[in-house]
């Protein structure tokens, strides 16, 4: 008897890419509904709050709170929180800026495959100058000293 070739030759299942994004998109959805949907309060939270302030009463004295409160409210100079805001997002606006800077690159040269951007590129691709990788570092750090600006003036 001849085995049956069933089947042989036709490679992957063109239906198996919609099956694989389908389960992160189905679970993003509910995430989503049951996010919107959910009650800001559940009720037994409600009948504990105190009727006046609407606070929740808490097991801790009200001396341990008092200590604790004082170590919390220092508040840091809006200037040091400026630049920490700065240099935590330099990483990203530079991968960003990179992105926009390979994208624009690539437009400009007619989309040529010597121009593709990052995740498209090639072993024989046009190289990057010293010139063109100092202005990414300068507009990443621009960048990221807006956003640290916007954070100092936003307080």
């Amino acid at each position: 008897m001849i085995p049956s070739r069933r089947g042989a030759g036709r490679g992957i299942r063109p239906d198996i890419g919609r099956r694989a994004l389908s389960l992160p998109l189905c679970c993003l959805i509910a995430g989503l509904v049951f996010g919107l949907a959910a009650p800001p309060r559940c009720a037994a939270q409600a009948a504990d709050a105190d009727s006046d302030t609407g606070c929740f009463s808490s097991p801790i004295p009200l001396s341990y709170q008092g200590e604790a409160d004082k170590k919390t409210t220092r508040k840091e100079p809006a200037l040091q929180r400026g630049l920490i805001i700065a240099a935590g997002s330099f990483p990203f606006s530079y991968f960003y800026m990179n992105l926009a800077f390979d994208l624009v690159r690539y437009a400009v040269n007619s989309f040529d495959s010597l121009y593709a951007p990052w995740p498209f590129r090639s072993a024989g691709s046009a190289a990057i100058s010293d010139e063109e990788t100092f202005v990414r570092i300068g507009a990443s750090v621009g960048l990221s000293l807006a956003i640290g600006l916007a954070d100092i003036l936003s307080r």
